[in-house]
């Protein structure tokens, strides 16, 4: 014979989540569906409040995976090999697309450790500090070195975009009519030399206004690549340089000064360099 069983009302659970198994008599619970509702999300609010943000140090991302946040930058986990570092993987993804560490800091923090939270300048920071590790620097040398052969471009190209600024001859663009100077038609310019305009436009007055990349500035990097041009460099001097300096600086002064008050010695002007 089939027993059938009644549910009874009379016990009910206090506490699902904290108490499954201490069942007490309805009679001393004020509470319904809807109050256990209410009280479940309002503990749940209360676990998002307490958790804790993490400090401004570096983090330990050796456990957490890259998510594929964006296909054309993570096509460069194929070049070569990736760094064992999320982290810095990921740093080095951005860092070769946007040439900011700042920027490619604080993007890999939103990517990789969402929860993490820190500043502009903690960004800045940390971020020239990446571009210091040497896995860092060969990894973003390997990407580069590939997207410029997928690109086709090589330093002799670059090279020969800059020495066509130098060369540009303005009779390749511009045809002489015995009274004004009139643009040749594009086709008739040859590919080198049209590279080497900036903009073409007509003013107010009708005319035709071409305008060239900066020539000048092309001659002086063409002149750095070749070891002709050296930026200023900056020195700087320890305090016992300085004073090491200063006390040679007074011998020879003294010497020649000496040398001045001497019978028969040649006068001349000495000026005290500073």
């Amino acid at each position: 014979m089939r027993k059938h069983i009644r549910k009874s009302n009379k016990y009910i659970k206090k506490d699902i989540d904290n108490n499954i198994n201490n069942i007490i008599p309805d009679s001393n619970i004020d509470m319904n569906i809807k109050d256990i509702d209410i009280k479940n999300k309002e503990d749940n609010n209360k676990d998002s409040k307490d958790i804790k943000k993490k400090d401004n140090k570096d983090i330990n991302t050796s456990v957490i995976n890259i998510p594929v946040l964006d296909i054309s930058i993570n096509k460069y986990m194929s070049i070569g090999t990736p760094l064992k570092n999320p982290f810095h993987e990921r740093f080095c993804q951005l860092y070769s697309r946007n040439l900011n560490a700042t920027t490619s800091y604080l993007q890999s923090i939103k990517d990789v450790t969402p929860d993490n939270v820190i500043t502009y300048d903690t960004a800045r920071t940390n971020g020239s500090r990446l571009l210091t590790y040497a896995d860092i620097r060969t990894r973003l040398s390997e990407i580069t070195d590939h997207t410029a052969q997928n690109l086709d471009i090589s330093r002799t190209d670059i090279l020969e975009g800059i020495q066509n600024e130098v060369n540009l001859d303005p009779a390749d663009v511009f045809n002489w009519t015995g009274e004004a100077l009139e643009l040749k038609s594009l086709k008739n310019i040859p590919l080198q030399v049209r590279q080497t305009i900036k903009s073409i436009k007509e003013n107010k007055d009708g005319k035709i206004e071409v305008t060239f990349y900066d020539r000048q500035r092309a001659r002086e990097q063409l002149m750095k690549y070749l070891g002709m041009l050296t930026d200023k460099v900056d020195i700087n001097v320890t305090h016992e340089l300085g004073n090491a300096l200063a006390a040679a600086h007074a011998r020879v002064v003294k010497r020649s000064n000496r040398e001045i008050d001497a019978p028969g010695a040649i006068e001349a002007d000495f000026t005290e360099i500073d």
